[in-house]
């Protein structure tokens, strides 16, 4: 698709308050922009509103592609995660409670039918050109009803605009997610529910079978993989079948620079922690400490200050409650272990030919989940390395997360599984990854843990990428 067919925007809410005097505006241009308010409203209100007004704003132009630029993890979960749910429980959350904001979802799901659109997540008040003016003007906005005036409202979009291509936002510092693509839907891990049907000859990636797990463990599977995806982490096959060499080369070369910046800062954290377990003079607080793998305070390769671990997470505290996603209708397809075949080698062709990548082996990721519970806290540091991934995000059953160095650091406190996993499913998520659920026994207790191996090809060896536990229920 062209430029010319695509429109380019960001939507911004603001409350003095919250509940207070609210606004919202939408900014293309300096010629193509639009805002409002209320005397009294909540800053959830003011997301949804400018969305909706932007969306009915570009209605003449059902055509062009609309790029929302947005800073509101609710605004993007509430469009593309939890509106189906809550329209077949009659507009209710999980817990049965009225859904806030209703009149504006509702507009908003008729505004979206038949649009071509994406929402891209970008932090706010981190420096991005179109998040920043659209937030200037919700704030006036809301100042504007403050302060008892009529705020500006904007020249609008006009029938006879065109979409713009001068408001391609400037390079900024701000982390930008792509969230989704209405014309072409990414699929929900709905695959690690059950079924005892037969598997579709267009299983080929077979999963394996996985014995009963409660809708709550996989709920935390999904929310789990789903953060990772909102945060650009792990993307589809699909996503890397054909890439641009261009992106690949610009992508490799900011993969570089970050690794390089994260071994700096794992340096220099890892010597503050030694120097302040030095200085402490409680050994019952240094229990304490290692009890809860709180070594290094942020992720490997990630800076603390750009990346929230609970919007990394989903799990914003003003929004936690509406995080419960309801698991797909459909079951996914199982083969019995005897259906997955071993890859076979083609027979030497006359012409060298490009080799295809190999189908990955699920049992394989499990059986390195097994030798790092059973082995982590003794093996070799170099072979502990190895099966750690540079980026790896790991979540406590405490809820805190913790970098790599400190799983690295606190390996005995980290690796404490007895036995072999109560129950076990494996699912491939792509054509590098695979997600490992269990239910595990540990010294603190049982957990349900979900772990996503990545595949090394180049390697070759299996490499824990993700971990999440959580305590039993």
């Amino acid at each position: 698709m062209n430029s010319t067919q695509e429109i380019i925007a960001a939507a911004d809410g603001s409350a003095l308050g919250n509940p207070g005097p609210a606004g919202w505006a939408w900014y293309i241009d300096d010629d193509h922009w639009a805002s409002g308010g209320w005397a009294h409203g909540t800053n959830n209100m003011g997301e949804l509103k400018a969305v909706l007004d932007l969306f009915e704003a570009t209605a003449s132009r059902p055509e062009a592609k609309l790029r929302v630029y947005c800073d509101s993890q609710y605004v993007i979960n509430s469009l593309t995660k939890w509106m189906p749910g809550w329209k077949k429980k009659g507009w209710k959350k999980s817990d049965g409670k009225p859904v806030l904001n209703r009149d504006l979802l509702e507009a908003l799901d008729q505004a979206l039918t038949g649009r071509d659109y994406e929402f891209i997540w970008v932090k706010g008040h981190a420096g991005h050109a179109l998040n920043e003016k659209a937030d200037s003007l919700a704030n006036g906005a809301a100042r504007a009803y403050q302060e008892g005036r009529e705020p500006a409202h904007g020249p609008g979009f006009g029938a006879a605009a065109e979409p713009t291509t001068a408001a391609e936002p400037v390079e900024a510092p701000a982390v930008e997610v792509p969230i989704v693509n209405a014309p072409v839907a990414e699929p929900a891990l709905s695959d690690v529910a059950l079924s005892d049907s037969a598997p579709s000859e267009s299983s080929a990636d077979a999963h394996l079978p996985m014995q009963e797990f409660t809708a709550a463990e996989i709920e935390n599977a999904q929310r789990g993989v789903e953060s990772l995806r909102l945060s650009g982490l792990l993307r589809p096959a699909s996503a890397v079948n054909a890439p641009d060499p261009e992106a690949v080369r610009t992508r490799k070369e900011q993969l570089a620079l970050a690794a390089e910046r994260a071994a700096e800062r794992d340096a220099k954290a890892l010597a503050r922690q030694q120097e302040e377990t030095a200085q402490q003079a409680s050994s019952a607080a240094q229990a304490e400490e290692e009890d809860d793998l709180t070594g290094l305070e942020e992720f490997a390769g990630l800076d603390p200050n750009d990346v929230d671990p609970a919007e990394l997470l989903g799990e914003t505290e003003a929004h936690a409650e509406e995080q419960a996603v309801e698991p797909a209708a459909a079951p996914a397809q199982t083969v019995e272990p005897a259906q997955v075949e071993a890859p076979v080698k083609d027979a030497p062709a006359s012409a060298p030919a490009a080799p295809a990548a190999p189908a990955l082996n699920p049992e394989e990721a499990a059986a390195a989940e097994q030798l790092l519970e059973s082995r982590g806290s003794v093996m070799e540091a170099p072979q502990l390395e190895s099966m750690l991934h540079e980026r790896l995000v790991w979540v406590t059953a405490t809820g805190k997360s913790v970098s790599r160095s400190s799983v690295l650091q606190y390996r005995e406190r980290a690796f404490t599984q007895q036995g072999a996993p109560l129950k076990q499913g494996m699912q491939v998520l792509d054509s590098s990854s695979v997600l490992v659920m269990a239910a595990v026994a540990t010294a603190r207790g049982r957990v349900s843990r979900s772990s996503i191996w990545h595949y090394d090809a180049e390697r070759g060896l299996w490499r824990l990428r993700f971990r999440q536990e959580t305590p039993a229920s």
